[in-house]
């Protein structure tokens, strides 16, 4: 299954304020992810993907992806195991005068056709303790 989030992020949304929206997905193991930046943003335009508080994409929670008419696309598998089986996607818009637009794409696997012990492995070197997660929800 491949799930397509298309949508524009404002002027108004900053560093210090980001647009917040849910990648709503079913439950299964990712294998693909493409953002696509199309013309235009001249690198303004800032997106990171966590699970909650947890920064999935890129992995380090104080970077972020950033392009102009590229997509940035990679394999990667990541459990999505828990209701409410989403993701969110964090973005923001150093433009002062346009607003840009991304297009998010996931693959997932649902997990009749991952082996039970892969996701159980892959949940199990994906979870971080409560006691790191220091970033505070919204940015």
């Amino acid at each position: 299954m491949i799930y397509v989030f298309d949508f524009e992020t404002a002027i108004t949304y900053g560093e210090n304020n980001k647009l917040k929206t849910v990648l709503g997905l079913s439950k299964g193991v990712t294998y693909k992810l493409d953002i696509l930046f199309p013309p235009g943003p001249l690198h303004l335009l800032h997106v990171q993907i966590r699970d909650a508080l947890h920064s999935v994409w890129p992995t380090n929670p104080d970077a972020d992806f950033s392009s102009d008419s590229e997509v940035v696309t990679f394999n990667d598998e990541y459990p999505i195991i828990e209701p409410p089986y989403q993701l969110t996607a964090y973005t923001w818009n150093l433009d002062d005068t346009y607003p840009h637009r991304v297009i998010i794409r996931i693959g997932v696997n649902p997990i009749k056709i991952v082996e039970p012990e892969r996701v159980e492995a892959l949940y199990e070197s994906w979870r971080v303790p409560p006691e790191l997660l220091t970033l505070e929800e919204g940015g």
